[in-house]
């Protein structure tokens, strides 16, 4: 059995219009704030630490 990822990053198109407020809601939705990350497409560096020690993108 697989253990629950510990961080999720959710990453959006900025140039989708619907796509900010929609992972906004499913950011709410989740209520995982301290394991959760959100960055558009233009933003995410996979080099980051964040994007490195991520569990599920």
């Amino acid at each position: 059995m697989m253990n629950p990822p510990e961080i999720i990053g959710i990453i959006y198109n900025s140039r989708v219009p619907e796509a900010k407020a929609m992972t906004s809601a499913l950011f709410e939705r989740l209520n995982l704030e301290n394991r959760v990350w959100v960055r558009s497409t233009s933003d995410i560096d996979p080099d980051a630490s964040e994007a490195r020690n991520t569990d599920l993108i």
